[in-house]
């Protein structure tokens, strides 16, 4: 055109990131970079019917200095009629932000959760004069009629308006430009340039094409005119744009763009303030409410006054909360906590401030600040600026009451979820992709297979091409009728586009519990929309966008442990009563576990930890045998040192070293004792990064919690660089030498790869104490807890089961007649033995497979009016079907009216209901002889209890497959002490390739006499992969090397490891024998 070569100033008004799910190409973050690489004078992100990107645009936005102009677009439907409008709204002001988030919401909450609903009528009725409409006109020429149509309903509906026009290079864009420039002049209304942008860079355009086969489900090759037209919709340099678009469009860019002048900065958000009684403020109401606190506690733990250390620091904690005005905050929790020990919800607050002396006054956590030595000002400070952190997890089974709770106090509109966003990772992006380029399933599935644990390395970009090469033999297999050449193109850009939709966002999801609640409605501040989970609204920042404009969250979290510990306080109160215990030693609630208790503290440090809150993993038993915990603190840095941090930082060797030889350790400094000293010198928590970076390197509060912020950003090597140069400049220039200041920054890096905050490990440490005293003291009660609460924890019933039969519980199979809905202890039993205290486990309908809670419950039910006379009577009272009888039958449930499980099943069925014409009859048959369907074996029983239960109290699987394959059963293994080479086999119960073992795998197996820990090198697992990740039951050959000198009988001992040499799947011959393949899990159980 005749501006063509103008250095113009130009504004892109239109652009869609990946925050528009799968109708974006490229991330707010690639977008305002690129926009200011090009020379933009500013940038606008316009999501469809979403904000969710826009907190990442303003960060960097900020960071690279040029304007963002915040905005949405949407489809808009003009009622009665088929005419769809893309329609544009650009926030001017903090005014029209609200206008826009009220908008957003009215269109996700008249429909459900992923999709929206506009009208023009509904668009007119919202009196949006805050905002600047962009109408985006076709791409193909529209009549004069139709224009002034638009350019009607724009000026009825809005204040400040314009239409846009996007040349993507079709015929007769010139023309139809100067009859766009024409109209304006004669209507007074503008039209600007824009490029409509969905992709950063035009080379993206094959990437934009796959994500929109994926979001119309349909391969890319039939999708046809659903993909767009050419790779016009980048964004584009000036020198380009000027060639396109008549100069008074690409002006008026600018015009509309000096028109938006907000900024997410002024985002103002208030926390709800009446949360006193009246007349009272907020401040003096939480002041009464500790003091009151106080006074309970002293009469609860008996103790005498609070001392003057843990009262001066509660006046200091008082003061800091006031400072910051987060009264209402702290009332918040209060009054949740409070609702939720109303209603007997077991909770326990954690995070950073939960762990203050305030907290624990006002009963939001039980961590004991006389037993604690951590400071408040090391989570809460003026100077650090930052929210305080308080999760408070309660009983898994009954979080919902909580969260309905916030809902009806709050209400919907100032209590929301925040959201989570759910991207694509290895698996999903191969699996999408592939289905996208109609890659053969089978080698979807066996490329994906690669990917088993989330770290596995996709190819790199520059080696796809090796990749194939090397492995075209076995990929072309896969592909019949395709030359070579198309084989080598399609699986080129298969992994070529999975790997460029690494971490895009798929779609927006409800985080695990953060509450956002507000004085005022929350869709002043941002989006609300429908969570998928029925009375749940979610709005559409994640928990990083709002730490990044600071808005106070609180975690409402689901802890399966808390349910466990809850039904053991019950377990306990009704077995002390049965007992006729002395009422002084009756434990009801958590305070009422003695502290301290020795015989608790050697069972941890004897790694006989299963079933036990946090420490029941082989790494953590492991660390156990090592660490030998004596007290409480033992069990905070227990919690703390078996995570990645401290792993990659080379910590966790030299604290077990100076803890074990006991010899002083020589600090380079009092500031750096002072630190460090409650761990040996060595840094284990997250807040000992944070006090190092601030009195060793001179950080200050504020860059000290940027470091903390960008910890797991460090994984690259740009994150690291820097902090390295400061870290070391700043500890040489307070006089520590280039070595120590080396050693403290790669020890600082490991936490990179995620610490643990001491906060958080001392919450758990007090949940790890109480599970692990309620197993040690009444194991009966400890399995019935946790087979109540599950899903939860490492283990499946089955191995709960076995390890609670080490510990002298009789456990009792499923009876109609005895068994509740829930697993009980039995008190009218004989106990296990006199005085032992130990009553038999009765297991629990629950664990039935197949049939509903429903159902269950109702056998339960019927039968608290009269037992069940007979099978007839069962079925007649409570509606079973056959299929339900049946399994009721097979895994022994009938056994009080027959303990033959064939006769109790054929029985069983005879007395279902019939269908159809023969609904009304009865069946008449002569009662069966004694066997004369023959007798159960152990084996049938086995199988019939894992189809039907999921484990078997009879027998384990791989007692009958004893004699198939040859090798020594792992009791036998584990008593060997020759270094000779050994064969076993087992089932696998779980595997593991953490990051930070450099390739290694690890394999837990089980036979019927204990488990095995096995290790496979990174070698072995890439010769023996399929095996590894797809076996149920293997063989292995390898050395036994024994771990310490102590000895266990317990079948899940962790004393030693299994070094594989070689291995095979054995799987087939399971399946083989016990005719079904039912039973392929992940993991064997």
């Amino acid at each position: 055109m005749e501006n063509s070569g103008k250095n113009i100033e130009y504004s892109e008004l239109i652009c869609r990131s990946n925050f528009s799910f799968l109708k974006g190409g490229s991330s707010p973050e690639q977008i305002i970079e690129r926009a200011k690489y090009l020379g933009y004078k500013s940038i606008a992100i316009t999501d469809e019917v979403s904000v969710a990107g826009l907190v990442r645009a303003h960060k960097t936005a900020k960071k690279n200095n040029i304007k963002l102009i915040c905005g949405s677009q949407f489809w808009v439907k003009e009622k009665n009629l088929s005419l769809f409008y893309n329609l544009i709204l650009l926030v001017k002001n903090k005014t029209g932000w609200q206008e826009l988030c009220k908008l957003v919401t009215t269109a996700r909450q008249k429909s459900e959760k992923n999709f929206y609903y506009l009208t023009t009528k509904t668009i007119s009725s919202k009196n949006i004069e805050n905002c600047f409409a962009l109408l985006l006109l076709p791409s193909s020429p529209l009549s004069l009629e139709k224009l002034q149509y638009i350019s009607d309903w724009l000026q009825h509906s809005f204040k400040y308006f314009a239409l846009a026009y996007s040349n993507n290079l079709e015929t007769g864009t010139t023309t139809y430009q100067k009859r766009l420039l024409e109209f304006s002049n004669k209507n007074n209304i503008k039209v600007t340039a824009t490029s409509n942008v969905c992709i950063s860079h035009k080379s993206l355009k094959p990437l934009l094409d796959v994500l929109t086969s994926i979001r119309l489900g349909i391969p890319l090759h039939k999708c046809g005119y659903g993909i767009s037209k050419n790779s016009e919709q980048y964004l584009r340099e000036k020198n380009v744009l000027s060639s396109l678009y008549i100069d008074t469009f690409l002006q008026n860019s600018i015009y509309i763009q000096n028109e938006c002048n907000f900024s997410l900065d002024e985002i103002t958000y208030n926390y709800p303030t009446n949360l006193s009684p009246k007349n009272i403020d907020n401040k003096r109401w939480l002041k009464y409410l500790v003091k009151k606190g106080i006074k309970k506690r002293e009469v609860t733990n008996s103790q005498e006054k609070v001392p003057i250390r843990i009262f001066r620091q509660i006046l200091n904690e008082l003061k800091i909360i006031s400072q910051m005005k987060y009264e209402c905050y702290f009332l918040t929790v209060y009054d949740i906590v409070s609702f939720a020990k109303s209603r007997n919800i077991l909770c326990q607050g954690r995070g950073s401030a939960a762990n203050s002396a305030v907290c624990y006054y006002l009963g939001i956590t039980e961590v004991d600040p006389i037993r604690s030595n951590m400071l408040f000002a090391r989570f809460l400070s003026k100077e650090r600026n930052e929210p305080p952190d308080i999760d408070i997890d309660f009983e898994h089974k009954r979080r919902e009451e909580i969260i309905q709770y916030i809902y009806n106090r709050y209400g919907t509109k100032r209590a929301a979820l925040t959201a989570a966003t759910i991207t694509y990772k290895k698996k999903s992006a191969i699996r999408d992709v592939g289905k996208s380029l109609a890659i053969p399933p089978d080698l979807i599935e066996k490329l994906s297979i690669s990917f088993y644990w989330e770290n596995e390395e996709i190819i790199n970009p520059k080696n796809i091409k090796l990749f194939i090469q090397e492995n075209f033999s076995q990929i072309s297999k896969f592909f019949q009728g395709f030359s070579e050449y198309e084989i080598f193109v399609k699986v080129y850009w298969w992994i070529k586009i999975s790997n460029q939709i690494l971490n895009f966002p798929r779609h927006l999801s409800q985080h695990v519990g953060g509450f956002i609640i507000s004085s005022s409605p929350l869709y002043n501040t941002v989006p609300i929309e429908n969570a998928k989970m029925e009375n749940r609204t979610v709005i559409q920042w994640n928990k990083y966008d709002i730490e990044e404009l600071n808005i106070l969250k609180i975690d409402i979290l689901g802890l399966g442990m808390l349910s466990a510990i809850q039904k053991s306080l019950f377990f306990l109160k009704e077995k002390n009563k049965f007992l006729k215990v002395d009422k002084k030693n009756i434990s009801y609630s958590l305070q009422d576990i003695p502290k301290d208790d020795p015989s608790t503290y050697k069972m941890i440090s004897k790694a006989d930890t299963v079933g036990v809150f946090q420490i029941e993993s082989r790494a953590q038993m492991a660390m156990l045998i090592k660490l030998k915990p004596s007290c409480f603190y033992d069990l905070v840095i227990e919690v703390a040192i078996v995570r990645p941090g401290p792993i990659k930082g080379g910590m966790i060797h030299p604290y077990l070293k100076r803890r074990r030889d006991k010899l002083p350790y020589k600090y380079p400094s009092e500031a750096i004792k002072k630190i460090l000293h409650r761990t040996l010198g060595v840094p284990i928590f997250q807040e000992q990064v944070m006090e190092l970076a601030i009195e060793a390197a001179n950080f200050s509060p504020g860059e000290a919690d940027q470091l903390r912020r960008s910890l797991s950003k460090w994984k690259s090597k740009k994150g690291m660089d820097i902090f390295h140069q400061k870290i070391l400049n700043g500890m040489k220039s307070k006089g520590y030498s280039n070595d120590f200041a080396e050693k403290v920054f790669s020890q600082i890096h490991g936490f990179g790869e995620y610490g643990f905050p001491e906060s958080h490990a001392a919450s758990f440490a007090l949940l790890v104490y109480v599970s692990a005293w309620i197993k040690n003291h009444h194991p009966d009660v400890f399995l019935a807890s946790l087979l109540n609460a599950q899903p939860l924890g490492f283990y499946h019933p089955d191995q709960l089961i076995r390890d609670a039969k080490d510990h002298s519980v009789v456990v009792l199979p499923i009876d109609i007649q005895m068994s509740t809905f829930e697993t009980t202890l039995e008190y009218k039993s004989i106990r296990v033995e006199k005085d032992s205290g130990l009553f038999p486990v009765r297991l629990g309908l629950n664990q039935i497979k197949n049939i509903s809670q429903k159902k269950l419950r109702k056998i339960e039910m019927m039968r608290g009016l009269h037992a069940y006379s007979s099978i007839a009577d069962l079925c007649r009272r409570v509606g079973l079907e056959k299929k339900e009888v049946e399994i009721l039958g097979s895994i022994g449930a009938l056994r009080d009216f027959d303990k033959n499980r064939f006769h109790a099943t054929w029985s069983a069925i005879g007395n279902t209901k019939l269908n159809g014409i023969l609904e009304t009859s009865k069946i008449v048959e002569k009662s069966l002889k004694d066997d004369q369907l023959g007798i159960p074996n152990n084996l049938c029983k086995m199988v019939l209890d894992y189809n039907g239960l999921g484990f078997s109290l009879e027998a384990h699987p791989v007692s009958f497959l004893r004699n198939l394959i040859p090798g020594k059963s792992i009791i036998e293994i584990k008593k060997t002490s020759s270094k000779e080479l050994l064969k076993t086999m087992g089932l696998i119960t779980n595997r593991q390739r953490p990051k930070t073992a450099k390739g290694t795998v690890f394999i837990t197996i089980e036979d019927e006499t204990g488990s095995l820990n096995l290790i496979v090198s990174n070698n072995l697992f890439e010769e023996n992969k399929e095996t590894i990740l797809q076996s149920i039951f293997i063989s292995a050959e390898g050395y036994w090397e024994k771990n310490g000198t102590v000895e266990s009988n317990y079948f899940y001992n962790c004393y030693g490891n299994f070094i594989v040499s070689s291995m095979q799947n054995q799987t087939g011959v399971l399946t083989e024998f016990f005719k079904t393949s039912s039973w392929k899990t992940r993991d064997f159980h």
